[in-house]
């Protein structure tokens, strides 16, 4: 993030390394949560910068993060796994928080043969899209352990987004060239 009040100059969150291939803001932008070490991912409250809590239960990679629309304490967050999973963390801040923050995780969505590379939420929160390495796309009801609907493609899926109506997803693949994919849902 860049501080404005310091010129626009990055404050790093992490001085001792990890690496950071995903980021999401919380739907109050009140926290930020990133993969640290690859297998955990840590929620970073905005306004001091602290590390409130470090989500675990991932046994792959996290590549992917997306907080669930409209969930704001409980807050829900998403995460695409090199384990072939979708995991959903749920983690609540105390008011006084004081006594800090506690998490749990609530759901494994299996069902991808190959890493899960991307992830993104229906605008109204009720329908999760995640793109793996199977040449595969899988929509999970959010209040489900199981996979809603799969539509198979060719070539590794890398990247996706849902339309706010969540009408249309949009895919991309790189594994044989570039190539943009737009699906109706509702067909």
């Amino acid at each position: 993030l860049c501080d404005p009040a310091t010129d626009g100059r990055d404050t790093p969150f992490f001085t001792d390394g990890p690496r950071c291939s995903s980021l999401a803001f919380s739907p109050d932008d009140r926290f930020l949560a990133t993969d640290t070490n690859g297998t955990t991912v840590a929620v970073i409250e905005v306004a001091t910068r602290n590390v409130v809590a470090h989500l675990e239960g991932a046994s792959g990679w996290i590549r992917d993060l997306a907080f669930q629309p409209g969930r704001v304490n409980p807050y829900v967050l998403a995460g695409a796994g090199f384990d072939k999973t979708v995991h959903i963390w749920e983690f609540e801040v105390s008011e006084s928080f004081e006594s800090g923050v506690t998490w749990k995780l609530i759901h494994n969505f299996g069902g991808h043969s190959a890493p899960v590379f991307a992830l993104d939420y229906s605008n109204d929160g009720s329908v999760l899209t995640s793109a793996s390495g199977d040449s595969c796309l899988r929509q999970w009801e959010t209040g489900e352990d199981r996979s809603a609907l799969r539509w198979p493609d060719e070539g590794t899926v890398f990247d996706l987004l849902v339309t706010h109506d969540g009408n249309q997803i949009v895919s991309a693949k790189g594994d044989r060239g570039f190539d943009i994919t737009v699906r109706d849902t509702r067909t």
